[in-house]
């Protein structure tokens, strides 16, 4: 069993450029977002669009996971006070992902957008607890049914675009995400009730992950931490709804 080991910081807009040389100098690298901002979907009470400022990430050699959880915590500490000496506005956060919570779904089969969604709308808020958990669900732009694109939209989860190598060339994804601050365990039950309703619904191309929080820091009050959730409601055969019957607006039907 080889663990994954990410290391993330996002700050609001910022110029300062030594701040980032000194980010990189620890090892951190510029993910490619496509464009400067993050898609807040559903009633949340803030900007749709808050722009971001430096996206940077780190993995880790798998091999000595107890060694890599030390120097992810000495390095958290380090992104917290490079950014208050800076005056910057931001957060940095670690994760785990288990090999079996890291998955590639695809079909050749039509995606049947009628099978019936699995979960109740999540109800994303701002919270100052640290997740505990998230789902990414990345899939290309140029393989995004849009009935599939309207459902994850309505179903509450948030969404970046993000520029990824593959075969050899640069990929636009969607990375749709959700957050909990409940136990892993339920997070879990939801990555499992997701990939299996993805398997129905024949969705063409799925990159799907869990990971698991590790450490946390935020600095200032960054309008760019995501919402997150505190529960799931599972949804008995008797209460599925499909969200692309429900309260459609045509504009979601535009694919970015």
């Amino acid at each position: 069993m080889v663990l994954k080991f990410d290391l993330h910081v996002a700050t609001e807009p910022c110029e300062d450029e030594s701040l980032e040389r000194t980010l990189m100098d620890l090892g951190l690298k510029h993910d490619r977002l496509v464009e400067q901002h993050v898609n807040f979907y559903g009633n949340i009470a803030v900007s749709a669009c808050p722009l971001i400022g430096l996206h940077m990430s780190k993995k880790y050699d798998q091999n000595q996971p107890s060694e890599i959880l030390s120097q992810i915590r000495k390095e958290i500490e380090q992104i917290e006070a490079l950014l208050r000496k800076h005056g910057v506005i931001g957060y940095a956060h670690a994760e785990g992902t288990h090999p079996e919570c890291d998955l590639v779904l695809t079909s050749k089969e039509e995606f049947n957008h009628c099978v019936s969604w699995p979960v109740a709308r999540f109800q994303p808020t701002f919270s100052g607890k640290d997740k505990k958990w998230d789902i990414h669900i990345a899939i290309p732009i140029d393989n995004l049914p849009v009935q599939l694109a309207t459902i994850l939209e309505q179903s509450g989860m948030y969404s970046i675009e993000l520029l990824k190598a593959r075969n050899g060339a640069g990929r636009v994804f969607r990375i749709y995400t959700i957050q909990g601050i409940s136990s892993p365990v339920e997070g879990m039950l939801l990555f499992d009730g997701l990939v299996n309703w993805f398997r129905a619904a024949h969705a063409p191309h799925i990159e799907i992950k869990m990971e698991t929080y590790i450490a946390m820091v935020r600095v200032g009050e960054p309008t760019i931490v995501p919402p997150t959730i505190d529960h799931v409601k599972f949804l008995s055969p008797q209460e599925h709804t499909n969200p692309l019957i429900i309260n459609i607006d045509l504009h979601h039907l535009m694919i970015k």
